[in-house]
């Protein structure tokens, strides 16, 4: 099933279904309307085969709103039924739940895609409000959790600084699952909070139950995944996933941004280029540009390599991005810059960075390695969590 983001690319598009069907890669299509009058909803939904442009199914819907689970679990049970399809996953009560809350909770996940600093604040808000109205509500507690996660992991994993947002991630992350166990995006985050404590074994069981559950590859969550697969040494399930991950969400910059990174990892650059340049179309992350300028300097493309690392120095291109995310990108550009030749500008950026703010300076840490600088370099990552950077590491051990 193609994920919300790619298939609201199309949203108020006036294009023929055949053709949104063949961009998502997928055979099927529904689509429908929603109308709301007070308590009530009017949900109008029918399935297309795309292949044949026929309507397989149809029908309207009207409910109250509390009862919203309900009717999305009605849908897509007669969806399912009229493809022939089995649901996976083993069957939960379905209860009801406040539609203002429900909203909320809706607009908080919205809020949270975006991975702003002042993003990550909305979606604490609307997730918290959500909670007020219906302290029961998981996915609203899971939230909370993924908001967690999102700063801890910005900030760059610096473990002297966050050990408090790290150990407030679990808590909230063990709350969501307390309300409903089946919350796999809760159990991602605890895998989150295991791998950066380098309790291996731990994060791969809550990796395990996630997908087990089909937890989203929404969030920096999906990134967490690929670098598990790096840290037990096969970035060929890291590529694996993040293909599967790319395929489901075509038109979202993050999921194409961690593919090009798990191929450049896997030591396929030429097939990181193609997916890195797919992420640039998609978004203006700085990240993505970085790991861009990477790939190409393992190439020998030099010029292009140390114009992509410029970019992420852009300031036009950093607003908006969190300080963390920010520093990481230019700091991976910076290494960039040294593996295509440009080693004083890459040290002016390793300098810079390591007098910027205490709980970011540990990024100066990979452009002083690739300049040869060890002593210095490994000084900057004493009490990193290696979570993130082992990845990072590896791949900078394998350029040499």
């Amino acid at each position: 099933v193609t994920a919300r983001t790619s298939s609201f690319y199309f949203k108020g598009r006036n294009l023929p279904v055949p053709r949104i069907a063949q961009e998502l890669g997928v055979s099927y299509v529904v689509e429908g309307s929603v109308r709301r009058a007070g308590s009530r909803v009017r949900i109008t939904a029918q399935l297309i085969d795309a292949v044949k442009d026929a309507h397989l199914w149809s029908e309207t819907f009207d409910r109250e709103l509390k009862d919203i689970f309900a009717v999305q679990d009605e849908i897509a049970g007669l969806i399912a039924q009229n493809l022939q399809l089995k649901l996976g996953g083993s069957p939960r009560a379905v209860g009801q739940v406040d539609p203002e809350a429900y909203r909320l909770c809706l607009q908080g996940r919205q809020s949270l895609l975006i991975l702003s600093n002042e993003a990550l604040v909305r979606a604490e808000l609307l997730f918290g409000r959500a909670l007020q109205i219906d302290p029961a509500l998981g996915s609203a507690a899971a939230g909370l959790a993924q908001v967690s996660n999102a700063r801890v992991m910005l900030r760059g994993w610096a473990a002297r600084y966050s050990v408090a947002e790290l150990n407030e991630t679990e808590r909230r992350a063990r709350q969501a699952l307390r309300l409903d166990p089946t919350l796999g995006d809760a159990h991602t985050v605890l895998g989150v909070v295991a791998l950066q404590r380098g309790a291996l074994l731990e994060a791969a069981a809550s990796y395990g139950r996630a997908i087990e559950l089909g937890a989203s590859y929404e969030h920096l969550a999906a990134s967490m995944l690929v670098q598990f697969r790096m840290r037990i040494g096969r970035p060929d399930l890291g590529v694996v996933e993040m293909e599967r991950a790319h395929q489901s969400d075509p038109f979202s910059w993050l999921p194409a941004d961690l593919h090009g990174f798990a191929l450049l990892h896997a030591g396929r650059p030429a097939d990181a280029c193609a997916a890195l340049s797919r992420a640039e179309e998609l978004g203006t992350a700085p990240m993505s540009r970085a790991h861009h300028a990477l790939a190409l300097a393992k190439l020998g493309r030099n010029d292009e390599a140390i114009d992509r690392a410029h970019a992420v120095m852009d300031p036009a291109v950093q607003r908006g991005w969190t300080a963390g995310l920010v520093a990481t990108s230019e700091a991976l550009a910076a290494w960039g810059l040294v593996q295509a030749g440009a080693e004083a500008e890459a040290r002016n950026v390793a300098r810079r960075l390591a007098h910027g703010p205490a709980p970011l300076r540990w990024t100066a840490g990979f452009p002083l390695l690739a300049l040869g600088e060890i002593d210095e370099g490994c000084a900057h990552f004493i009490d990193i969590g290696q979570g993130f950077v082992g990845p990072l590491l590896s791949l900078l051990h394998d350029s040499e």
